[in-house]
């Protein structure tokens, strides 16, 4: 009898001892289930913000691409009217529109930005005439560009060489230049492009373009979608934009004399091409028709900043928009970014 209670005893102790374990389990279980449900549901939290921020700044994307559009039937009426033209464009400067949107705003600037040296250019020559000790016509404007902004003559034939040796097709390195062998020793080795620039950041992977050289002369750059001179738009060059005149002029004229020609221009702008030459900076020169052709009096390009305030987002893109001979515009490039 005392057996048989002994042995019940343990029976039911082992019993209870599993209830306990299975309840430890079951309690486990639970936990692990709840924690899982809390990190799905944080998981579908984020994901749904993502989602959410993801459509409102493609939203204030579509918004600025609009701004860009109504940037460019601005710049096509501006170019049909002259008078239009002396007056805002002649002022250099920039008006902001701003628009109202559902959420936000659009706001954008139109600005000449005619006025540069397209650094694609370094590898242009007129028709016809053979380059002069290897030196194009672009080369030698960009480096009387260079000589005008303050650089020494040999850091100038330098910065010019190896530009030309990374838009040229070959691979024979000018003197004092740089091709594939000298970028090749680097700590990160890479190539020369050996094609025009789409960007005017690519500059700062050219050989002798340090920061400090990119920021003396970047005021006076542009990239262009093809190897032609930028025209100068003589109504809106301003006294700092000197050293463009005088690349120009292939430095045949100083920096003092043309920036003394521009501040001392007719207050109302040059009625013609023709009033410009007429100059008596200019008298006694003989001065190429090919380098006539590159004045003007109605801008080439305008820069297009657009921002746009949506909801949470603020959404930025500056355009450059080309003008055509048939008085349409097109977009030449875009830079965009997105701040929070």
């Amino acid at each position: 009898m005392n057996r048989f209670l002994l042995t019940l005893q343990s029976v039911t102790g082992a019993i209870t001892s599993d209830k306990g374990a299975a309840l430890v389990m079951v309690m486990v279980i639970v936990s692990a289930m709840s924690a899982g449900a809390v990190l799905a549901f944080d998981t579908m939290n984020f994901s749904i913000r993502k989602t959410a921020r993801t459509d409102m700044y493609d939203q204030a994307r579509l918004y600025a691409y609009g701004g860009e559009n109504i940037a460019r039937i601005y710049a096509e009426k501006l170019n049909q009217q002259d008078q239009a033209i002396k007056n805002y464009m002649g002022l250099n400067s920039a008006q902001a529109l701003t628009y109202p949107i559902d959420g936000g705003s659009v706001t954008g600037t139109l600005a000449d930005a005619s006025n540069c040296f397209n650094v694609n250019s370094l590898l242009y020559n007129p028709v016809d005439t053979v380059p002069t000790n290897d030196m194009t016509d672009g080369m030698i404007r960009y480096q009387s560009l260079l000589a005008a902004a303050g650089f020494a003559d040999g850091h100038a034939a330098h910065l010019t060489a190896t530009l030309k040796d990374w838009l040229d097709t070959d691979t024979r390195p000018s003197p004092a230049g740089a091709e594939d062998y000298d970028y090749a020793l680097g700590k990160a080795p890479y190539r020369a492009a050996n094609t025009l620039m789409a960007d005017i950041s690519e500059l700062r992977l050219v050989k002798g373009y340090s920061l400090e050289v990119l920021e003396a002369i970047k005021p006076f750059l542009c990239v262009r979608p093809d190897s032609a001179p930028s025209a100068l738009q003589v109504n809106s060059l301003l006294p700092y934009q000197a050293p463009l005149l005088v690349s120009l002029m292939g430095g045949k004229i100083s920096l003092s004399e043309a920036a003394v020609l521009i501040s001392e221009r007719p207050s109302a702008g040059y009625a013609s091409v023709a009033a410009f030459w007429k100059e008596r900076l200019f008298n006694g020169m003989i001065i190429p028709q090919e380098t006539r052709a590159h004045i003007t009096l109605k801008p080439q390009a305008y820069l297009a900043t657009i921002k746009v305030q949506f909801q949470d987002a603020v959404y930025v893109m500056a355009s450059t928009i080309g003008m055509q001979d048939d008085g349409t515009s097109l977009v030449l490039s875009r830079t965009r970014g997105v701040w929070k």
